[in-house]
């Protein structure tokens, strides 16, 4: 099964997403802003990441530059 983080602050959208994705074969948890998706990034691995870029307090692009940098420091390339 594929296993993906959806991070999104509407609700109401990210349950809808999340339920078609699940109709779709794919495990998706949810995280609501940049600090929570880090956190579920440090505790979990997902195949695909599905970003908001209208982030409250950390905006997409801004929470896709530290993931970057940490997967850099923590990968074996």
């Amino acid at each position: 099964m594929v296993r993906a983080l959806l991070i999104e602050d509407d609700r109401k959208l990210a349950s809808l997403l999340r339920e078609f994705l699940g109709q779709h074969g794919v495990e998706a948890a949810v995280a609501e802003d940049g600090p929570h998706a880090l956190r579920e990034l440090s505790m979990q691995r997902f195949d695909i990441l599905l970003l908001d870029l209208m982030l409250p307090g950390m905006d997409g692009l801004s929470l896709t530059r530290r993931i970057r940098e940490r997967w850099r420091r923590h990968s074996s390339w």
